[in-house]
């Protein structure tokens, strides 16, 4: 029977990981096969004294500064006892049969499920409908079982919010990103399956599963897709990737033609708010699947884009100028 190791960093979401232990507790396997490593990333909303006073069974590890989700998960890796480590979110429920689906499983490393705990949430309705245009192939399969290589890396959906894999593995994947700086905004998820999978592949295995809640105020959400845009940039920022012209160059160019066109061609000014709305419009037709959908779309796409793009340029001015 396989040893597990759950990881889980967190910085200040003291509520989100309070329910998350809770459903660590109810997991169906045998209590001497599995442990749980907290990594609080200089957390300051008390998320150390809840793991102390509530979760005495659940080791801590209270870094006294934010150093990133990937430092903090690679010090829980390190101090890890088992031979499978179990990367979970803080803002999730883990499935009870998540870790019996590892021991049946024979890959040395698994993508879970993530299921959205609020699907009517409305930055969800727009990034999923956009994960289904990116990813057709794939993501329509969540339910079945597949394996993501180096050869469909690029169109298939990624993430480690439940990611499984071999310790030994997980240490020499370190190892090989270790001349990298990786700073609070590395895209750690992108980079470190793209960097894994030249060991193992990695299995796409909807019985280990979690659900995922999205954030419920408007500005957290608008600043975590600043951060998700910034992030994003740090893998993509390469003209080999097909999302570097697909999400970076074609978006930034129409942003500059309509910007030349009401600099240098005799249109009206008004014409250009127009044009915008009419694209906006489009794209929403063209994503949503029903017309609720589609009107929340139309609604968001201003806000999603403008977040995740703000995020990109300022990705972009970071790694350029080499800023952690």
């Amino acid at each position: 029977m396989r040893t597990i190791s759950i990881v889980i960093p967190t910085y200040n979401e003291k509520d989100y990981l309070q329910k998350l232990l809770e459903s660590i507790a109810q997991v169906n396997y045998p209590l001497d096969h599995y442990e749980v490593i907290v990594v609080s990333d200089g957390s300051t909303d008390g998320t150390p004294g809840l793991v102390r006073d509530k979760f005495p069974w659940v080791r801590l590890i209270d870094l006294k500064e934010n150093i990133g989700r990937y430092e903090a998960r690679k010090l829980g890796v390190e101090a890890a006892k088992y031979d499978y480590i179990l990367f979970v979110d803080t803002r999730t429920l883990l499935d009870p049969d998540s870790l019996a689906a590892i021991n049946s499983s024979d890959h040395k490393a698994i993508k879970g499920l993530t299921v959205c705990g609020n699907p009517s949430n409305p930055y969800h309705i727009v990034f999923e409908s956009i994960r289904y245009k990116l990813y057709p192939r794939f993501y329509r399969r969540r339910s079945e079982n597949f394996e993501i290589t180096t050869d469909n890396f690029d169109s298939a959906p990624k993430g480690t919010g439940v990611f499984m894999a071999n310790k030994e593995i997980l240490l020499s994947t370190y190892e090989d990103l270790s001349a990298l700086k990786m700073g609070t905004i590395s895209s750690d998820d992108t980079l470190l399956i793209r960097t894994l999978i030249n060991y193992t592949p990695v299995a796409h295995d909807p019985g280990v599963k979690i659900i995922r809640f999205i954030r419920e105020s408007f500005v957290e959400n608008y600043l975590h897709l600043i951060y998700r845009g910034s992030t994003f940039v740090y893998y993509y920022l390469d003209p080999s990737k097909r999302l570097f012209w697909l999400v970076i160059v074609f978006p930034i160019l129409v942003l500059l033609a309509l910007v030349a066109a009401l600099v240098f061609l005799p249109i009206p000014w008004y014409l250009v708010p127009i044009v915008l709305v009419l694209l906006d419009a489009l794209a929403a037709v063209y994503l949503g699947t029903s017309w609720r959908e589609t009107w929340v779309i139309f609604l968001m796409i201003p806000v999603c884009v403008s977040a995740f793009y703000i995020g990109i340029v300022r990705g972009i001015f970071r790694r350029l100028f080499k800023v952690s």
